[in-house]
């Protein structure tokens, strides 16, 4: 993240030399906000997901993890940290899904509080392609995704 610092400010130090006279010379103590190009690790936010298999995998929001220079951390809810890896070459990604889209039913079942995501998900198999029917700003909109293996290492 960026430091922020304040740095000395003439904001008539453009105006011709005639003209600087009527504003005086104490501009020495002024100062504006800039970006000197230093940086430093700070948690900055949060953000929700779902762990869709038991190796691990999280399925969030692309605006979540829109930082490719950040980096990733999941904190689960009983306090356990794990360094994450995103995959911008997922399923959904290819399939088209956009960070503000919202899954409502995959091969027509329904996602709700009985039918989690995961739990439909894991009901496939690598290669088998899938509808994800979702929600883009208030209109419903199909689209077909093929399930891939996790990659190694990842």
């Amino acid at each position: 993240m960026p430091i922020i610092e304040q740095c000395p400010y003439d904001p008539f130090g453009n105006l011709p030399p005639e003209f600087q006279q009527f504003f005086g010379n104490d501009t020495q103590n002024l100062t504006q906000p800039c970006d000197t190009g230093k940086t430093q690790l700070q948690e900055v936010g949060g953000g929700s997901g779902f762990i869709i298999s038991t190796d691990g995998l999280v399925l969030t929001n692309k605006h979540v993890v829109a930082d490719t220079k950040a980096s990733y951390t999941v904190i689960t809810n009983d306090g356990k940290k794990y360094d994450a890896k995103v995959q911008p070459d997922s399923p959904a990604a290819k399939a088209g899904v956009h960070a503000e889209d919202i899954i409502l039913k995959i091969n027509n079942q329904k996602l709700d509080k009985d039918h989690f995501l995961g739990d439909v998900i894991s009901q496939y198999n690598v290669g088998d392609v899938i509808a994800l029917t979702i929600d883009r700003a208030g209109k419903e909109i199909t689209l077909q995704a093929t399930l891939t293996k996790r990659p190694a290492g990842q």
